[in-house]
């Protein structure tokens, strides 16, 4: 299954809250624990963000990013 991340607490280089991304990627889920946490298998590029996020912060995403 496939989410995307809430960006709310993800801190980046750009000037402005407002100009940055609302939800990053599509992340594959790796494990669940106890429905209170997931824990996603990040990129490289956010692999220093600790891969475990409350259910609050996803959202389940399209398996057809095209419908029709």
């Amino acid at each position: 299954m496939r989410v995307w991340l809430n960006g709310r607490n993800i801190r980046t280089k750009r000037g402005k809250r407002g100009l940055d991304y609302k939800n990053y990627r599509l992340y594959t889920i790796k494990q669940i624990h106890h429905n209170i946490a997931y824990e996603l298998k990040l990129t490289e590029e956010v692999s220093q963000i600790y891969p475990n996020f409350h259910p609050w912060l996803l959202h389940l995403g399209d398996n057809n990013p095209l419908p029709g």
